[in-house]
């Protein structure tokens, strides 16, 4: 399968064993980069979008130029497209732009950014998930708060530790003592009938699936956004993670706590469902 791989708006899909990028390269020396992870069908992006809009915003706060809107779109569509031709089922289709070539170390230089693009088969998850606390902080206050970065060295180490506990996510708690996000994904509780999930001043990066769901509450099943602390999530009703590649998947299981998957995260799922199977959620 081809990959995209270019600097500033020069590029263009190369066989994936001829792309290569600098060892000088920032992202590569020290984690200088943002990225974008979309979920493709049949060669076409779920919510491209909302992924470009959240791409600026981290684009902003990390200080990187970004190449023009129709470029990036042409990108991830074209190789969406080799995805549909090389990937059976759902493919992710990461987009990951650096600051481009600087000194091994933490200052910059003037150059244009580095774009690389490329596809994978969605990974298999069976079944509901089952989840860690991880054993530190995410710290809201943290300049990359909120920022999809390529400084994911955090999440690295704390997945392994929920994987080395039996679980396959690990969810953040914040500074504060009030829970934040796992390491892909947000966390929704249940509490009394209503389903919350942490605000973005909690210190999350707020998904794309988040604000999907997030407007799929009504009056029968209020959906909304509250501080949530420890206590409030391990005595919730119920508990669901949402990323772009898992939907809204039910929370079984918390540090070996079994938890009932209940009728608000199924219906959740139902609507999810329904909605994102309109055809404007597709580019």
């Amino acid at each position: 399968m081809r990959v995209w791989v270019g600097s500033g708006m020069a590029g263009g899909l190369v066989d994936e064993d001829r792309a290569t990028v600098s060892v000088f390269d920032h992202g590569f020396t020290v984690g200088d980069g943002l990225f974008e992870t979309m979920k493709a069908v049949d060669g076409r992006l779920f919510l491209w979008p909302w992924h470009l809009d959240r791409l600026h915003v981290s684009a902003n706060h990390m200080r990187i130029a970004l190449p023009e809107d129709d470029l990036l779109t042409d990108i991830v569509k074209g190789v969406a497209r080799e995805a549909a031709d090389a990937i059976a089922g759902p493919a992710r289709v990461r987009l990951t732009i650096s600051a481009g070539l600087g000194p091994l170390g933490s200052s910059r230089l003037t150059t244009p950014p580095t774009v690389v693009c490329a596809a994978s088969p969605v990974p298999v998850r069976a079944g509901d998930a089952r989840v860690h606390l991880a054993s530190w902080p995410r710290n809201e206050r943290s300049p990359l708060a909120g920022v999809k970065s390529t400084s994911y060295a955090e999440n690295v180490l704390a997945l392994a530790e929920a994987e080395a506990a039996g679980a396959g996510e690990a969810l953040f708690l914040n500074t504060q003592g009030d829970l934040c996000e796992g390491t892909g994904s947000n966390v929704f509780v249940v509490i009394d009938g209503a389903v919350y999930t942490p605000p973005t001043s909690a210190g999350l990066l707020a998904g794309v699936t988040r604000r999907f769901v997030l407007g799929l509450g009504d009056d029968a099943l209020r959906v909304g956004e509250r501080s949530i602390t420890k206590e409030q999530f391990l005595a919730a009703d119920e508990v669901f993670i949402t990323s772009t590649l898992q939907d809204v998947r039910g929370v079984a299981e918390i540090d070996g706590r079994a938890l009932s998957v209940g009728q608000a995260t199924g219906e959740l799922q139902r609507r999810f469902a329904r909605a994102a199977a309109e055809d404007w959620c597709w580019s």
